[in-house]
């Protein structure tokens, strides 16, 4: 199907699977509208599409059904800024090869992230939670791949500690939580 040379000053929408589009292009006439099988847009082979969009009854879905790169955002100067990395579902910023849940790298200039409330009576809280009472909750410092100390949660010790070079065991400061 070819499309070409509209002249007319009227809205023109190209519906798909529906009589009135009301958008440039109108996928669907109904709030599920596609599948994971069967996408309402596909970009790639019938098999093994490497882009997909569908809905479901409430949400929308963005698959890469075979791709082992995932999903990648690209920006205008900047090339790459985010990915949602295949298969393990970690999201990079700034990095092509994320290896962790949130993994924050810049080309250049510091690492930020900055977590802000909007209302002077909310709260702003960082969560670290261990899903065992066995396991320690902490945040380690690094410089230049060298780990420098932390701070945190020992579950063994049931207290907060503060500790140099790269020992927990290191005691600076230590608060007793019993």
């Amino acid at each position: 199907m070819k499309f070409s040379g509209f002249n007319t000053t009227e809205k023109v929408g190209i519906g798909v699977g529906i009589t009135a589009p009301n958008a440039n292009l109108n996928i669907g006439s109904a709030s599920a509208f596609g599948s994971q099988s069967n996408p309402a847009l596909q970009i790639g082979g019938t098999t093994y599409y490497r882009l997909g969009f569908y809905t479901t009854a409430e949400g929308a879905v963005i698959e890469n059904k075979n791709g082992d790169d995932g999903i990648i955002f690209k920006v205008k100067t900047l090339g790459e800024a985010m990915r949602i990395d295949s298969p393990n579902g970690s999201v990079g910023i700034g990095t092509t090869s994320p290896a962790y849940n949130l993994h924050i790298k810049p080309a250049s200039g510091n690492a930020r992230l900055k977590l802000e409330s909007d209302s002077n009576t909310a709260d702003v809280e960082m969560m670290l939670d261990s899903a065992s009472s066995t396991r320690n909750a902490h945040i380690t410092f690094y410089n230049a791949g060298t780990q420098k100390g932390g701070v945190g949660y020992v579950s063994s010790d049931t207290i907060m500690k503060m500790w140099g070079s790269n020992n927990p065991a290191d005691d600076h400061l230590c608060i007793n939580l019993k």
